[in-house]
């Protein structure tokens, strides 16, 4: 559904919180594809534990739990 009302709306900037995590790689793979192909200036944020996300994007930021917990 997040992708279809990209797709109509047109942002020019998405964020995406694990949108592709039910989804097979194939069809998470698709629809990617799809909206970089049919919005190309727009930028994708995505949040996401699969290491397939990276494809679609040109930075990656990684965080460390350890650090993240740490007092």
């Amino acid at each position: 559904m997040a992708f279809i009302r990209i797709l109509l709306t047109k942002p020019d900037v998405v964020f995406l919180d694990e949108t592709t995590s039910a989804l097979d790689e194939t069809t998470e793979h698709l629809l990617y594809q799809t909206i970089k192909e049919r919005l190309p200036e727009m930028i994708i944020l995505s949040v996401g534990h699969r290491s397939t996300l990276q494809q679609f994007h040109n930075k990656q930021l990684k965080l460390d739990v350890y650090l993240l917990c740490k007092n």
